[in-house]
């Protein structure tokens, strides 16, 4: 499998003029794990999903419920979460060197 070819554009509005690219090319750790860009206080996880997330959890409090079979794209309120399988085990995303995290601001 290719590695995943990415793009984060981010709006400041309505209209479509008001967007900028602000990151792009090629990652392995799309494919293989999680690439998270924060910006602030928020974040966004990109994944094939290969390690299976099947929720993540926030920090905060906030959970999310994923299709462990699909890849996702998910976009976060805050910057803290956990990653769990379909069994409820935390997996950790620093452990298989598959994480990585991109500051947009």
């Amino acid at each position: 499998m290719p590695a995943a070819v990415r793009a984060v554009i981010l709006g400041t509005g309505g209209a479509r003029a008001d967007y900028e690219f602000r990151y792009g090319g090629v990652s392995s750790s799309i494919e293989r794990g999680v690439r998270v860009f924060s910006l602030g206080t928020s974040s966004a996880l990109l994944s094939m999903n290969a390690q299976h997330i099947a929720a993540i959890v926030c920090h905060d409090g906030q959970s999310f419920e994923l299709d462990p079979d699909r890849p996702f794209v998910l976009l976060l309120p805050t910057g803290g979460f956990d990653a769990y399988d379909s069994a409820g085990q935390l997996i950790e995303l620093d452990a298989d060197g598959w994480y990585e995290q991109t500051s947009l601001g």
